[in-house]
């Protein structure tokens, strides 16, 4: 069964959307919320399958206004650098 998106939806993850343009992740609603998580894929490597994966990945959180950075770092597999980037981005968004 194949999951139709209308034009105007995105992928939601815990009531948040996910959007991928090339090699960069925002996670986040730019209109509501304080501050947004930006995934930039740096690098690539084939796993042991022959899979292009990402293996270098900047991750900020930044703020929605004027996109200036809060907190960064690098992280070596899209599993950490997402987990590590939500982390901080709900640390920030809880911050009064």
């Amino acid at each position: 069964m194949a999951v139709e998106l209308k034009k105007s939806e995105y992928l939601m993850f815990r009531g948040k959307p996910l959007v991928r343009k090339d090699d960069t992740i925002c996670y986040g609603d730019l209109q509501n919320d304080k501050y947004v998580l930006l995934l930039d894929i740096l690098g690539y490597k084939d796993d042991e399958k022959g899979h292009r994966v990402p293996n270098r990945i900047f991750v900020q959180v930044v703020d929605s206004k004027d996109f200036s950075t809060i907190k960064n770092g690098n992280k070596d597999n899209m599993y950490d650098a997402f987990l590590l980037g939500v982390t901080w981005l709900n640390v920030e968004l809880m911050r009064p």
